[in-house]
């Protein structure tokens, strides 16, 4: 099911939600994830967003596609990794992108950490290309 999220809401969601991962796993000290937030969210899984992220959501919804290197061009937001790949979508150890960081944290506080700066990642303004998935 689609949300239909204009650019603007689906990166108010996307930082709402990893601002909360980021709080709560500080507050719980442990590692708190994107299924946490809409479970305490009490958000239905029919209603939640593809691949539980508010960026794909919007980037499929604007590709009209729910393929990677279709949705990706339009990610409303610049990961900005430090092997030059802006996409999140490469989640292997040591894979320099926030998203892979995040999920291979070696604690709770390195976690809540990179959850903070996932949540200010800045917006992206034009359709993203050069995409080394």
């Amino acid at each position: 099911m689609r949300l239909h999220l204009t650019k603007e809401q689906a990166i108010a969601a996307h930082r709402k939600m990893w601002r909360w991962i980021a709080n709560e796993t500080e507050k719980q000290e442990r590692v708190m994830d994107k299924s946490d937030y809409f479970e305490m969210h009490q958000i239905d899984p029919d209603d939640r967003p593809l691949l539980d992220c508010y960026a794909c959501e919007y980037g499929a919804e604007s590709a009209n596609s729910e393929a990677y290197h279709d949705r990706c061009r339009f990610c409303p937001l610049c990961w900005g990794s430090r092997a030059d790949n802006r996409m999140c979508v490469n989640v292997s150890p040591r894979a320099y992108n926030w998203y892979g960081d995040w999920l291979h944290a070696n604690d709770w506080k390195e976690a809540a950490e990179i959850a903070r700066r996932i949540a200010e990642l800045p917006e992206s303004n034009e359709e993203q290309d050069d995409i080394y998935l």
